[in-house]
C-alpha cells in the first residue's frame, strides 16, 4: 500500500471514529467543540457540500 493511500485510509478511519464518538450522545460544549466541528466538516465533505459553503462564505 502506498504511503498516500495508507494515510488516506487512516484519516477515513479517524473521521469515522469521530462520528461514532459523537453519536454515543456526547453533547457539544466548550470541551467537545473541536471534535463536533470535525464531525460537521466530515458530513459536509461526504455530501460534497463543503466546497459550496466555502465558496458562498468567501463571496460574502
Amino acid at each position: 500500500m502506498s504511503l498516500c493511500r495508507s494515510f488516506c485510509v487512516k484519516m477515513t478511519s479517524a473521521r469515522k471514529n469521530i462520528v461514532a464518538k459523537l453519536n454515543k450522545g456526547e453533547k457539544l460544549n466548550r470541551d467537545s467543540y473541536e471534535i463536533g466541528s470535525l464531525k460537521i466538516q466530515y458530513v459536509l465533505e461526504e455530501q460534497e457540500a463543503l466546497k459550496v459553503l466555502n465558496n458562498v462564505l468567501t463571496e460574502l
